[in-house]
């Protein structure tokens, strides 16, 4: 993407985001490489949940339950930037990018407005379902910004098939996919990193 610094997605786990310890460790982590820029994306989180109990209970459908999804992680990812240190703030595509031109940072993307207003022009966009998670919204930052991928989880990554992996629930259906398209993808367990 740049001659500069690398770029690293860094997707913060839904599951981490009512954890008492997640601002210290979440800030310990990013101070652990200041060399790369790190692009925070948020998970939905219990919020997300409410929109799939609402779709099972009143049939909202895929589609419609998608974008209700996609909306609330503009919601988680101010809340992670509330506590994230010294963290810069993005709603596009062409913004981030050219804040990735300076010096390494950390950002938090408005994941929502990136997926409604920049993602959908992109070449081969996301599908939209219950299939795609922030695991797979994470994966296509990383590839539309030609990064790396961590995903911070709330366990240890059971197996090193992506695709077992998705069959066990750990990632979602669509992340195979894109996975295999990036060319270093991490797992930590956050809540036992040191």
């Amino acid at each position: 993407m740049t001659d500069g610094p690398g770029v690293r997605v860094v997707k913060v786990g839904g599951s981490l985001l009512d954890w008492d310890e997640l601002p210290t460790r979440m800030n310990n982590y990013l101070a652990q490489d200041p060399s790369v820029h790190q692009i925070l994306v948020a998970g939905g989180g219990g919020l997300v949940d409410v929109i799939r109990r609402a779709d099972q209970k009143f049939q909202l459908g895929e589609e419609k339950a998608h974008w209700l999804c996609i909306d609330l992680l503009s919601t988680t990812a101010r809340v992670l930037h509330s506590f994230v240190e010294s963290s810069a703030w993005s709603e596009s595509l062409s913004d981030l990018k050219i804040g990735l031109a300076g010096s390494p940072g950390v950002w938090v993307i408005d994941s929502g407005k990136i997926l409604r207003r920049d993602e959908p022009s992109c070449t081969n966009p996301l599908p939209h379902g219950w299939h795609v998670t922030t695991d797979s919204i994470a994966a296509r930052f990383a590839q539309l910004l030609q990064g790396e991928l961590v995903l911070l989880k709330s366990s240890d990554r059971p197996t090193s098939s992506f695709s077992d992996l998705a069959d066990l629930g750990y990632v979602d259906g669509h992340f195979p996919e894109i996975a295999s398209q990036i060319s270093q993808v991490e797992f930590v367990n956050l809540r036992s990193a040191e």
